[in-house]
């Protein structure tokens, strides 16, 4: 059971304006009211939210209620960007699509300029958010979405398959022993749950007590800009790094050793848009630009790793 709404935002005013009295006045409501919405949560978390600081008159929170108060205040910024999403003034060539930053700015962002001419006449607009929703709840006409699916919306359908491919920096590989195996590299991890290390590992008969080793970030993209770095070793989904490959940014130590993920990437469409005009040529256009690119072979650079290139021994030296 979640606390009310109000209660919520009195105690994320509480937490941004550091008092009661200053969170009374900035939501226009009495003192007292927000000690009420403060003591209605505690009565549904059954834990304190508040305590006095030093045995005096003011209060803090605790632990446990700044953790609800930042969850509460990312909840309202995510009202607020739906609210201004779905209120804007929309062109009739706009076309929104949501998906997540990694996707947006791997792939798509690059893609809309290579093909500037076949989405020529429409306003093409991006949403960031990694929710799964249906798009008409987020202000979008168009969602892309990761996993094996199927998804519940009548407007899903499966793009492509996709692949996961181990790569780092030429530079990081370079600075390895000779004979270093996977088990002593770096592996950067992100919180896809379709891309993990330990799948990897067990389709190459490596085992996974090493899979959750090495360094741990927030999203894809911010874990292909380590890799990039040369911080370590990222599994990766071979869209979001095909171009990174291509430029040398990027390379495969393992060659083609790949696990694939059929039916990877999804389009979900916004049943009260997807017969314009407009969104229909950017559907067919990603359908069909998704498609192309998965059928093209991995972008694979030969790179000695000390001598020992292709190695997928656990350990450093090892047979």
């Amino acid at each position: 059971m979640l606390p009310a709404f109000i209660h919520l935002r009195a105690l994320a005013a509480v937490m941004e304006e550091g008092g009661v009295r200053s969170a009374s006045a900035r939501l226009g409501i009495s003192h007292s009211a927000v000690s009420r919405s403060l003591s209605e949560i505690e009565a549904v978390v059954g834990v304190p939210v508040t305590r006095r600081r030093n045995q005096g008159r003011k209060i803090e929170l605790t632990p446990e209620g700044r953790l609800l108060a930042n969850a509460a205040v990312s909840a309202m910024a995510g009202l607020e960007a739906a609210v201004a999403a779905i209120s804007r003034p929309r062109s009739r060539n706009g076309v929104v699509i949501n998906t997540t930053s990694s996707f947006a700015s791997r792939w798509l962002f690059p893609r809309m300029l290579e093909h500037k001419q076949a989405l020529s006449g429409i306003d093409v607009s991006v949403t960031i958010s990694r929710d799964v929703a249906a798009p008409q709840t987020q202000g979008a006409d168009l969602s892309i979405r990761f996993g094996p699916g199927p998804w519940p919306e009548a407007g899903a359908m499966a793009l492509c398959n996709d692949l996961l491919l181990p790569v780092a920096s030429p530079g990081y590989l370079r600075s390895l022993p000779p004979g270093t195996g996977i088990g002593a590299m770096r592996l950067l991890h992100d919180r896809d749950p379709g891309a993990q290390w330990r799948d990897w590992m067990r389709a190459y008969g490596l085992g996974d007590s090493d899979a959750g080793s090495g360094l741990q970030f927030d999203s894809g993209d911010i874990v292909l800009r380590a890799a990039e770095c040369g911080e370590g070793v990222a599994l990766a989904r071979l869209s979001m790094i095909r171009d990174s490959l291509q430029a040398g940014l990027l390379v495969a130590p393992f060659g083609d050793k790949a696990l694939e993920r059929p039916n990877s990437i999804w389009l979900v469409q916004n049943p009260g848009t997807a017969t314009r005009g407009p969104v229909s040529r950017v559907a067919d256009w990603l359908r069909r630009v998704l498609a192309e690119e998965s059928l093209r072979p991995i972008p694979v650079t030969p790179l000695a790793i000390g001598g020992a290139w292709g190695y997928l021994g656990r350990n450093s030296g090892a047979d």
